[in-house]
């Protein structure tokens, strides 16, 4: 009874659900309807969160996967001595709530479709509790030059860690980026469990005793990037996302999309391309 009470007390002011308004804590004795279940279950804008939430379940795929190799010892690679070490970055990943994984997830698969095959790129996304915060997203193509896959993997990771880095130097207040690197998508199907068979690399960046001395070795980082030609310019966004979206109009946001981008299949899931889904004008 008290998740339906939840769900329909909205603090407005403090920008949050709460399971008794001041309202309801006056009133003498408080009577809670048995037949709450229902009522939430039947309430729209909770069918609407239950709908919009089905993209997190990416990200607890994605949490399991990191976890379980990682503690298990069998990561492919690991630049730590022991899962101690990489522990708070598995927490991290771990302890954020549904709706939290729903805007990480959505995010990082926004990124993921958006990065063309055989090109390069990367997003930095702050965390939307916690703005010192951030995640770090890197599609890396696979080429031939690399050689082999693990030659491949070495690249990938060390892209990883020098963007960490950088996007600290960009952005001094950051104190802690996750970061993702995965390999470019090579066509428009959608991500399934191949995805998680290819393997991707995990980071965890603690930039909470930043110092001089690490900020000019970050500059460095940065115009040798600059130089080799792997760091463009970017623009800054804002995602507004509603926990409890009225109806349809609060999971689909219209988008402009040209080009090679609308014959893609829209992130949404629905199937349909994006010229006849989301990206419709």
């Amino acid at each position: 009874m008290g998740s339906t009470i939840y769900y329909e007390n909205f603090d407005e002011e403090k920008g949050h659900h709460t399971l008794f308004s001041e309202e309801i804590k006056e009133i003498a004795p408080l009577i809670i309807d048995k037949g709450g279940m229902s009522k939430l279950y039947s309430n729209p804008s909770f069918i609407e969160k239950k709908k919009a939430d089905k993209v997190s379940y990416f990200w607890d795929d994605l949490t399991d996967c990191f976890s379980f190799h990682i503690l298990n010892g069998t990561a492919e690679h690991t630049n730590c001595k022991s899962s101690n070490e990489v522990e708070p970055g598995i927490r991290k990943l771990a302890s954020s709530g549904r709706f939290e994984r729903r805007v990480l997830a959505d995010a990082f698969l926004e990124f993921y479709y958006k990065v063309l095959p055989s090109q390069r790129g990367t997003r930095l996304f702050f965390d939307p509790l916690h703005k010192s915060n951030a995640y770090l997203f890197l599609a890396v193509p696979y080429v031939e030059s690399h050689g082999s896959q693990e030659k491949y993997r070495k690249v990938r990771r060390e892209l990883l860690s020098g963007y960490c880095v950088i996007n600290k130097f960009l952005n001094p207040s950051i104190e802690y980026i996750v970061g993702i690197a995965c390999k470019t998508r090579e066509d428009s199907k959608r991500i399934d469990r191949s995805f998680f068979d290819e393997g991707q690399d995990f980071s965890y960046a603690d930039f909470t005793e930043w110092g001089e001395e690490d900020g000019t070795l970050a500059k460095r980082t940065h115009d040798e990037y600059i130089e080799k030609g792997l760091l463009a310019k970017r623009a800054l966004s804002l995602v507004d996302c509603n926990e409890f979206p009225e109806g349809s109009v609060g999971l689909k946001k219209q988008i402009a999309i040209k080009g090679k981008y609308r014959n893609l299949l829209c992130r949404c899931g629905s199937g349909k391309k994006i010229k006849k889904c989301c990206g419709k004008r």
